[in-house]
C-alpha cells in the first residue's frame, strides 16, 4: 500500500475543496477549517474559506447526533459509537432510519463475532423512539406504494440472512486468505495503477479544458479507469483501512460518472442488499419505463424519450446515462422529486450530514463540465465543432462505458431470481450470499489484466458475496470461491467474454421490451 503521505500530497488539492463538516463525518484525524459560517440556527456549519489545511491525528469534535439503524428487526442506537467505526462514521450516516441488516452480515463477514459482539453493546431502541429517520425503509408494501414508514409491524420484511453452509465456507474463505483488515485492502500494484489512471485523467481533463481533441477522445475512457481503480472500492471501504482516504478518493466519480452523494444509498443500501428485487434495487429503475426485469410491470402510459420507446429508448438512455446519475439524481434529491417507478424519493441524502448546500456544490463540476464549452467557443478558444466535441463527448463516451460496466453483469435472463430479496424471517428462501452469487454474471473472470479495467465487475458473483475484499484479489481467489459454490450447488452464471455478456443483455432488454408482450402483460 502507498506511503500515508503520499496519498496525503496526492489528494490534498481535492480535500482543500471539500466542505469541512463532510470530513469531520469522514471519521476524524482530518481537517481544520480557517473560517466556518453558520447556516441555520444551531444546525450544520460549513467552511467560508476554501484553505484547509491537514491537522494530524486530532480527532474533531462534533455534536453527536441520533443514528438509527435496524438489523435482524432489531433498531440499535449509534450516535453516541459512529465515530469509532473503523469504516468512519461517514458510512454509516447514509443509513439513518435504514434496514441495514444485509450490509453488517455481508460486510463483516471476516470479522463477524467481533462485530456482532460490538453490535450486542449498543443501545437498543423503540421504533416510536426511533428519531431522524430517512423518508425510506426497506417495507415492501410500502415501497410499492410509495409510502414511507419507519417499520411495520413487528419489521418481519428483512432480507433472510440465514447462515448456510454455503455461507460458513466463505467466511472460512475470508479468514484463511484475508487474516487482518489490512490485507483486504488494495495492495500495492492496485495503488500503482490509481496514481497512473490519476496521472492520466489529470492530463485529459488539461486538454479538454484547453480544447485539445485527442484528450478530449480518451477523456471517458480514462475517467473510467481512475474510476475503477478508487471510487468504487472507495465506497465499499475497500480502497484503504483509513476512512479519510476512502471519503477522499470515493469523489474521483466526479464529473462524468455520478454524483456520490447519491450513489450509497442507491448502490450500498439498494442495489447490495436487494439485488435484482423490483421493489427495492433501484437500479432496476434507471432507465424507466423501459424493463430491465421481469418483476417490473409494463408502463400502460410509456412515453417516448427524444422520439424512442422500448428497447431504442434504452440505447439512447444508455449513451445518455451519467447524466442522470451526476445531475439528474442529485436534482432530484435536491428537489425532493420522487424516484421513477416510486412515490418518493427513496435514495436521500444523509441529511443533516450532508446538507443542501453541500449536495448543491458537489454538482457544480458537472455543472461546468456543460457550460465551459459554450465560454470557451464565446472567448474564441476553440471552434464550433471542437466545442460541440468538448460538450458532447465526454458525457456519451462515459456513458456508454458506465452503461455496459455495470448492466452487464446483472441485467441478464439467467440472473432474474427465483424468489424476492426479503422474505418474512424464518422462511426456506434460500440464503442471502446464495442469492447474490446467482443474480450475477461473469465474463473473464480470473484475468488480472479484465479485473483491473471492469474494477472487478467482471467477477461480479464473489463481489456480491464478499464485498469486503477489494478487486485486485478476485484473480486470485476467484478459482477458490467457484469450488465452494459447485461444493453446495450454488449456480454461477458465467460468459466467456465481455462482448458475449453484452449480447446477452441487449437480447434480455430487446425481449422485455417487445410490444406485444407489454400488451399481453397489460392485459393479464
Amino acid at each position: 500500500m502507498a506511503p500515508r503521505g503520499s496519498i496525503q500530497r496526492h489528494i490534498l488539492v481535492l480535500l482543500a475543496v471539500l466542505p469541512a463538516d463532510a470530513l469531520r463525518a469522514a471519521g476524524g484525524r482530518l481537517l481544520a477549517p480557517q473560517q466556518h459560517l453558520a447556516c441555520g440556527a444551531g444546525t450544520r456549519r460549513l467552511a467560508a474559506a476554501p484553505a484547509i489545511v491537514l491537522a494530524g491525528a486530532r480527532e474533531a469534535s462534533s455534536v453527536e447526533r441520533s443514528l438509527p439503524v435496524r438489523i435482524d428487526g432489531q433498531w440499535y442506537e449509534l450516535g453516541g459509537w459512529a465515530a469509532a467505526h473503523p469504516g468512519g462514521a461517514w458510512l454509516l450516516n447514509y443509513q439513518r432510519g435504514r434496514d441495514v441488516s444485509a450490509l453488517f452480515h455481508s460486510v463483516h463477514l471476516r470479522s463477524a463475532s467481533r462485530a456482532e459482539a460490538i453490535l450486542r453493546k449498543l443501545p437498543t431502541i423503540e421504533p416510536s423512539a426511533v428519531v431522524g429517520a430517512a423518508p425510506f425503509v426497506f417495507e415492501r408494501d410500502a415501497a410499492r406504494r410509495g409510502e414511507a414508514p419507519l417499520i411495520s409491524g413487528d419489521g418481519a420484511s428483512v432480507p433472510v440472512l440465514r447462515r448456510s453452509a454455503f455461507a460458513r465456507d466463505l467466511q472460512r474463505l475470508v479468514d484463511e486468505e484475508f487474516p487482518t483488515a489490512e490485507s483486504a485492502k488494495a495492495d500495492a500494484v492496485h495503488w500503482a495503477r490509481i496514481w497512473l489512471s490519476l496521472a492520466l485523467a489529470a492530463w485529459c481533463w488539461s486538454g479538454w479544458f484547453a480544447g485539445s481533441a485527442p484528450a478530449i477522445a480518451l477523456l471517458p475512457l480514462c475517467s473510467w479507469l481512475l474510476a475503477s481503480q478508487t471510487c468504487h472500492e472507495a465506497t465499499h471501504s475497500t480502497l484503504s483501512t483509513r476512512p479519510w482516504v476512502n471519503f477522499a478518493l470515493q469523489f474521483t466519480a466526479h464529473p462524468l460518472l455520478f454524483n456520490v452523494f447519491c450513489w450509497i444509498p442507491e448502490h450500498l443500501t439498494s442495489h447490495h442488499q436487494y439485488t435484482n428485487d423490483d421493489a427495492y434495487d433501484v437500479d432496476l429503475h434507471l432507465f424507466a419505463p423501459v424493463r430491465i426485469s421481469e418483476q417490473t410491470a409494463p408502463a400502460a402510459d410509456a412515453a417516448p424519450f427524444l422520439g424512442t420507446t422500448g428497447f431504442s429508448q434504452f440505447l439512447v438512455k444508455g449513451a445518455l446515462s451519467t447524466l442522470g446519475t451526476s445531475l439528474l439524481q442529485p436534482m432530484r434529491a435536491l428537489c425532493g422529486l420522487r424516484t421513477p417507478n416510486f412515490g418518493g424519493n427513496i435514495t436521500p441524502v444523509p441529511a443533516p450530514d450532508v446538507s443542501r448546500t453541500m449536495l448543491a456544490a458537489s454538482m457544480a463540476p458537472a455543472a461546468f463540465t456543460l457550460l465551459w464549452p459554450f465560454a470557451a467557443l464565446a472567448l474564441g478558444r476553440v471552434s464550433a465543432p471542437v466545442a460541440l466535441f468538448q460538450l458532447a463527448w465526454p458525457w456519451i463516451g462515459a456513458s456508454i462505458i458506465w452503461t455496459t460496466m455495470t448492466q452487464v453483469s446483472h441485467i441478464q435472463a439467467e440472473c432474474q431470481p427465483d424468489q424476492p430479496a426479503v422474505a418474512p424471517r424464518g422462511s426456506d428462501a434460500a440464503c442471502w450470499w446464495v442469492r447474490q452469487a446467482e443474480t450475477s454474471l461473469d465474463y473473464s473472470a480470473g484475468s488480472p489484466l479484465v479485473t483491473a479495467l471492469s474494477a472487478g465487475l467482471n467477477s461480479q458473483s464473489l463481489h456480491h458475496a464478499l464485498p469486503m475484499i477489494c478487486s485486485c484479489h478476485f484473480p486470485r481467489i476467484y478459482s477458490r470461491f467457484a469450488q465452494i459454490c459447485a461444493t453446495h450447488g450454488v449456480r454461477l452464471r458465467s460468459v466467456p467474454d465481455l462482448p458475449t455478456a453484452v449480447g446477452g443483455l441487449g437480447a434480455f432488454v430487446r425481449r422485455l421490451n417487445l410490444p406485444s408482450l407489454a400488451a399481453d402483460e397489460l392485459r393479464r
